[in-house]
């Protein structure tokens, strides 16, 4: 996967070159500098180099701001033997954070070409989490208090949308049917259905 993500176009990696990028693999740590008396602004930290179908890097601030940004990348075959790859971004707070990109790649002859085919939602409304006849207003109230992101799960054929309180939600946790969107991979299409179940999915925070 280390190959895939030295093909990625540059908005993929923010603030990294080629030359930089190589660093990051060898060293799994990278640090971007600053100017003027920060010698360091952020580190870009990468992990997970050892799976065959995923990798991972994130992005954070080391200069006493908050926050961090997820990449991850997943691979997927098709029954035609060609490969998807998925690009996810995600990031914010600790206690709040949202998707803020997603793409579909196929890869071939060690290129990466944009795929337009819509084989994935960029991003799931948080209606979709909620009874039908949720009010708006408690939808509102629901969506202040979760965190919204795809997680890129390795494990199986399957990746996931999820819901991530970061709190009690109170009376408004009866409205949620369930925590996580799952879309099975079936080697054409992806597959989405809800789960329904309140089991928080793990999602990397730095």
């Amino acid at each position: 996967m280390t190959k895939i993500f030295k093909l990625l176009p540059p908005e993929c990696t923010p603030g990294l070159n080629l030359k930089q990028r190589d660093s990051l693999i060898e060293h799994s740590l990278h640090a971007l500098p600053g100017g003027g008396l920060e010698k360091t602004i952020a580190m870009y930290e990468m992990a997970y180099q050892g799976v065959p179908n995923y990798l991972q890097y994130i992005y954070y601030p080391t200069n006493g701001q908050e926050g961090f940004i997820a990449f991850e990348l997943r691979k997927f075959v098709r029954n035609n033997g060609s490969i998807l790859i998925v690009y996810s971004k995600y990031g914010g707070t600790y206690d709040k954070f949202s998707q803020q990109s997603l793409m579909i790649f196929d890869y071939k002859n060690n290129e990466l070409i944009l795929n337009k085919a819509h084989l994935l939602p960029e991003k799931v409304d948080i209606k979709f989490f909620v009874k039908p006849s949720t009010p708006a207003t408690a939808i509102a109230k629901i969506n202040d208090s979760v965190s919204l992101s795809y997680n890129l799960d390795f494990y199986d054929t399957t990746i996931y949308f999820g819901i991530y309180p970061s709190g009690s939600l109170g009376q408004e946790d009866k409205l949620i049917i369930g925590y996580n969107i799952s879309f099975i991979w079936n080697g054409k299409v992806f597959i989405r259905k809800l789960l329904p179940d309140k089991t928080v999915k793990y999602v990397y925070k730095h």
